[in-house]
């Protein structure tokens, strides 16, 4: 089973270490990393408030590995333009990542802004 050890989003890129657990043999798979934004939109007329809520996921990256067990490798992904649009809007503000795939331990991995 892999495990994510860092994770950093810049560049337009998306790079994360994975680490193999010692005693399972050689993990490999797929390792995804998603991003979900959930909005809200409030439109108040004379009638009242209407509230909708809208719900994007957006696949940030995937990458294929194999990893020997002890080991550890650092990958790095290009953001699709979906995703690089998506985080100019976020940008500066808290992001929750998501990473999971086959061999990988679903994990949620909390970034800051730059320089925070």
């Amino acid at each position: 089973l892999a495990s994510s050890r860092a994770v950093r989003l810049g560049d337009g890129a998306l790079s994360l270490v994975l680490a193999c657990d010692g005693e399972g043999g050689v993990c490999s798979g797929d390792a995804e990393a998603t991003i979900t934004v959930r909005e809200q939109r409030i439109a108040r007329s004379d009638r009242g408030q209407t509230v909708s809520t809208r719900i994007l996921t957006v696949r940030l990256a995937k990458v294929g590995f194999a990893i020997a067990p002890g080991a550890s490798l650092s990958a790095r992904s290009a953001l699709s333009p979906q995703g690089r649009a998506l985080l100019s809007q976020l940008s500066g503000r808290s992001l929750e990542v998501t990473l999971a795939g086959p061999g990988v331990a679903r994990r949620i991995v909390a970034l800051g802004p730059a320089g925070g």
